[in-house]
């Protein structure tokens, strides 16, 4: 039996569902765009700046990200060459989510000048190497082993004899989130070379890291033999996840079990502790899609002329695009993840259909409604102008708490039907939303009595509803019960008991 106590349940994946008696579909749900945030034109920003990731902090948010430009204009033959500016690590800031800005920091001197939002650069680390994608966490170990609260890791490239580099994730710490240190190598097997996750998990009592690597397509060849004798674009990036119980000794990288999903490439993770239910991670992972060869498409797709200035650098960063996919856990190992795009690149407006669509900074802040009376919504954050030689911008995005997924029932009823399991309350909240016709009835069953207790007609749209019962719901509290909901032109999102 599944024992939920008081935590908010979702039917994103399908723990709690009895998919043989439920005939409500599973829907996607969409972001929104709103407006822009940020233009990241500062002399040391330009269109590399990606990798953006949420601390809240103290009541107020902080947004790490990459600064750095990834291409320029020759000045003589207006083509395009790599940049040769190197990553630095900087910081945004924001009261409320919505409004952002740089805090003028005075750590890191540029261009004579140390009047900038900048928290790490190679040079200030002593390093020969460029360093790349920083992601922060707050520890929250009660009995942690290294002391300092703030603690991230950082990518870390050490040049080689033969010309090659070795793969380091390095941990730093920090007392107050801006000045920090180097603490140890927190591993060496992967790739690191896109934002890399960590966090502390409170329902698991252990730190869990996500990174990124490649995987051999061939099962006759192992993953080290495949990277050997095969070429990067032939092997399949992945992501996988380490494990610690006091941030120094790691678990061996295991890949994540997406449970019979389709074996994708998959740039980055996106992965995070939902807010509204600490029990769950939840992940964007961007997909990469690069097909083999220029077709007619790409000379009708958006940005040609700039894309083939970037097929002249390297053929993949023209023929190469991505887009964002959905996905959740409870353990950190096994991922429901959706095949289908979650984040699409969108109409074509000459600066998307790019390698690097879909780049969702980690984290997810609750922020109010354009709607005044209406309530409070998620909001994310996506930069734009990748690889174009201009300054990336940063746009809100919002959606609908727990809104990922519903469980929907259009002009003819359907029912959801739960597994077995216990809970803790006194009432039930539920998200939900029903046309003016449309309506929710809740049954909950005592597995072992018989007993029921039956909702009145819900109808509305709200993301925590008060469900209404002609009984006590603390009488079932604590017993196995079965949940059954009776819908129609409604979705149903999320629901809790306190």
């Amino acid at each position: 039996m599944i024992d939920i106590g008081k935590n908010r349940e979702f039917f994103w994946d399908e723990m709690l569902i009895d998919t043989e008696m439920t005939t409500a579909e599973k829907v996607m749900g969409q972001f929104t765009k709103r407006e822009r945030v940020m233009v990241h034109d500062k002399p040391w920003e330009g269109d590399g700046c990606n990798f953006h990731s949420i601390l809240p902090v103290d009541g107020k948010y902080r947004m790490y990200y990459n600064a750095w430009r990834m291409i320029d204009k020759n000045p003589e033959t207006g083509e395009m060459e790599h940049s040769t500016t190197d990553v630095k690590i900087a910081v945004l800031e924001s009261a409320d989510g919505i409004c952002w800005e740089r805090p003028k920091l005075g750590l890191i001197e540029f261009e004579g000048s140390k009047d900038n939002n900048l928290l790490l650069t190679k040079e200030s680390l002593g390093w020969e190497k460029n360093l790349d994608n920083f992601y922060a966490f707050i520890d929250e170990n009660p009995n942690r082993v290294i002391p300092e609260r703030f603690k991230a890791v950082m990518a870390h490239y050490v040049p080689l004899e033969n010309g090659k580099h070795k793969n380091l994730l390095d941990l730093f710490v920090s007392d107050d989130g801006y000045r920090w240190k180097f603490h140890h190598v927190l591993t060496e097997k992967g790739a690191f070379d896109s934002l890399n996750t960590i966090h502390w998990n409170r329902s698991l009592n252990k730190y869990l890291c996500f990174f990124r690597d490649f995987h051999s397509p061939d099962p006759n060849l192992s993953d080290e033999e495949a990277k050997k004798v095969m070429d990067m674009n032939d092997l399949v990036r992945d992501l996988r996840v380490i494990e610690s119980e006091d941030c120094i000794s790691w678990s061996e990288p295991k890949r994540l079990d997406y449970m019979g999903a389709e074996d994708v490439p998959l740039y980055t993770n996106g992965i995070t502790v939902y807010p509204r239910a600490t029990q769950m991670l939840v992940g964007f992972p961007v997909r990469y899609v690069e097909r083999k060869a220029w077709t007619e498409t790409y000379d009708r797709l958006c940005g040609r002329e700039m894309r083939q200035m970037r097929t002249k650098l390297h053929p993949r960063y023209g023929l190469a695009i991505t887009d964002g996919l959905f996905m959740c856990s409870r353990d950190g190992k096994q991922w429901f993840r959706t095949d289908e795009a979650f984040l699409r690149p969108g109409a074509e407006n000459g600066r998307n259909w790019v390698y690097g669509d879909a780049y969702l900074a980690v984290g997810l802040i609750e922020t109010p409604s354009e709607t005044d009376g209406a309530e409070s919504e998620l909001s994310v954050y996506i930069p734009e102008n990748h690889w174009l030689g201009i300054p990336a911008e940063l746009f809100r995005w919002t959606i609908r708490k727990d809104g990922f997924f519903s469980r929907h029932a259009g002009s003819r009823e359907k029912l959801l039907v739960t597994k077995p399991f216990c809970f803790d309350g006194e009432k039930m909240l539920l998200n939900l939303s029903t046309s003016a016709r449309g309506y929710v009835y809740v049954t909950i069953k005592d597995a072992s009595s018989g007993k029921e207790l039956h909702s009145c007609e819900l109808f509305g749209d709200s993301c925590d509803r008060v469900v209404d019962f002609d009984g006590e719901v603390k009488a079932f509290a604590g017993k196995e019960v079965v949940m059954e909901m009776r819908m129609r032109e409604a979705d149903v999102y999320a629901f809790k008991f306190e």
